[in-house]
């Protein structure tokens, strides 16, 4: 039993937190804050903050001129203002509820599962409302898959992007993803093509964006 719980995800069942380690990696996800605030990987300390959903960017010399500001400003706030109204902890596929203090008294203090997920559904201040679920599941072997799910309203106005915020402690000095290579823009889509790619931050020294 021992040496099957090694491969296993160990559980801690917090008060106000979930906490899910493994092989040199400890993830903890907090009730309170809305989302995963820590994420250990070999030692090392990857969040400043929870990630969160976004909706807002720098604005360009093009959105000045057509009043994008005026039009869509109201996800400028929902970006800042977002917060979490549900939270769902999955453990090998089944559904526990948000097993916080003191419900979490009836878990011991050796809980293993195979795989964890989690569930956090975040509610705008848009008018009208909508939602988005941010859920994360772990795996044994310290993997994560986040999806990231916009619940999109017709009345609503154009969104000026839509992904997850991560604001980590430290610049990244490269990164990695899987998608379409340079620019997607509209008009360039057509030129790139899947892969996977590595790529080095770059902070254009911008006064003004574009």
């Amino acid at each position: 039993m021992q040496n099957m719980n090694k491969k296993m995800l160990k559980i801690v069942y917090g008060d106000c937190t979930l906490g899910v380690s493994g092989d040199n990696f400890s993830y903890i996800f907090s009730y309170v804050a809305g989302g995963m605030e820590s994420l250990v990987k070999d030692g090392i300390e990857w969040l400043f903050r929870c990630p969160k959903p976004a909706f807002w960017r720098a604005l360009t010399d093009n959105d000045r001129g057509c009043g994008f500001q005026v039009q869509s400003g109201a996800w400028m706030s929902a970006d800042m203002f977002i917060h979490c109204v549900k939270k769902q902890v999955i453990v090998d596929d089944k559904d526990i509820g948000l097993p916080c203090a003191p419900y979490n008294n009836a878990f011991s203090a050796n809980e293993y599962a195979d795989h964890v997920k989690m569930i956090f559904t975040y509610e705008t201040i848009t008018i009208p409302k909508t939602l988005v679920e941010v859920s994360y599941q772990i795996n044994s072997n310290g993997e994560i898959l986040v999806e990231n799910l916009f619940h999109g309203r017709p009345e609503l106005p154009e969104l000026p992007v839509f992904g997850l915020r991560i604001l980590m402690p430290t610049l990244a000095k490269e990164y990695r993803y899987e998608g379409l290579s340079g620019e997607t823009y509209p008009d360039r889509k057509k030129g790139a093509h899947r892969g996977v790619f590595i790529e080095k931050p770059i902070m254009t020294p911008y006064l003004v964006p574009q």
